[in-house]
């Protein structure tokens, strides 16, 4: 038989913040809505909420200034990793 994968959405987290350790947080989700993780599951995290837990997010309108690169050049036009709401 061919490798078959479900896909389960998990709800209930929490808003993250800088800091937060996002294993328990989705163990935990995952075990309140009768989905436990098990061996041999793939999970999949989004870059946004990485960025939220190691504090690399930026408002809406604000633009993120880098300085100049090694070449001289103006860097400030970097995106951020994520946006916050």
């Amino acid at each position: 038989m061919p490798a078959r994968y479900e896909v389960i959405a998990l709800e209930g987290l929490p808003e993250i913040r800088r800091g937060e350790e996002l294993a328990p947080l989705i163990v935990e989700a995952a075990r309140r809505q009768d989905t436990p993780i098990q061996d041999r599951d793939l999970l999949v995290v989004s870059q946004k909420i990485v960025s939220k837990t190691e504090g690399r997010v930026v408002r809406p309108g604000r633009r993120l200034r880098l300085g100049r690169g090694p070449d001289g050049r103006g860097r400030d036009r970097a995106r951020p990793a994520a946006w916050s709401r």
